[in-house]
């Protein structure tokens, strides 16, 4: 089995937002270690892909194989990652990433081999 895992909202490089608006010492933050600690206890499928579309998304990717190296590459989960930035950047204004899924799922992507 598989499990789509999607997130677009605010976050960290270790934590993603859980309400609209968050403010440093709030308690809306939830950590990427105990969401990959949840599904590494309680799903038991193959793989989670992971798409994460917010201000340091690479952070997860980042906890991932934190978590990877220290299991001696032993984890329950098999994980791929598709983030919208590295972990030391911000995504900007707009969930970019996200409106591409949404137009490519619509079919309404543009291609062009012009892109540049």
């Amino acid at each position: 089995d598989t499990l789509l895992f999607y997130y677009g909202g605010h976050g960290k490089r270790d934590e993603f937002c859980t309400h609209t608006t968050c403010e440093a010492g709030d308690e809306e933050w939830l950590k990427h270690n105990d969401i990959i600690e949840l599904l590494e206890r309680k799903f038991h499928g193959g793989k989670v892909w992971a798409l994460v579309d917010c201000c340091h998304s690479g952070g997860f990717g980042e906890a991932v194989m934190e978590k990877c190296n220290a299991s001696n590459r032993s984890l329950n989960v098999q994980y791929g990652c598709i983030m919208s930035t590295p972990a030391p950047y911000t995504a900007g204004e707009e969930w970019t990433m996200t409106e591409c899924f949404i137009k490519a799922f619509r079919g309404e992507l543009q291609c062009s081999k012009d892109l540049q």
